[in-house]
């Protein structure tokens, strides 16, 4: 059983095309993105979305990638947060909390 907080909405997306065309006007608040996608990577997806609609939404990149010139290269793609893989759930849930709680600025 999967449960998300009351309130939220989960949008699952399995290609970059699909997130690209079918976000018909949805701003995500929270959008996770694995680099190693099939196609346009993660790192251009980022930049893509960035360029597209701006600072919103909070994006985090969930990869197995984790040296520094990888964290490095998510950040200049436009990633907020850089999680190497495995992600705890729970950990994952109240960072996006705790993200959703601070001001923007």
């Amino acid at each position: 059983m999967r449960s998300r907080p009351p309130g939220t909405t989960c949008i699952r997306r399995s290609t970059v095309r699909q997130a690209l065309t079918r976000q018909s006007g949805i701003v995500p608040d929270v959008a996770l993105i694995d680099i190693g996608l099939p196609g346009l990577d993660g790192y251009a997806t980022a930049a893509r979305i960035r360029r597209a609609i701006g600072r919103k939404p909070l994006l985090i990149a969930l990869t197995g990638y984790g040296r520094p010139e990888d964290r490095e290269r998510a950040v200049q793609a436009g990633f907020d947060l850089h999680l190497t893989k495995p992600v705890d759930p729970f950990y994952l849930l109240q960072l996006i909390h705790d993200c959703a709680a601070t001001p923007a600025g």
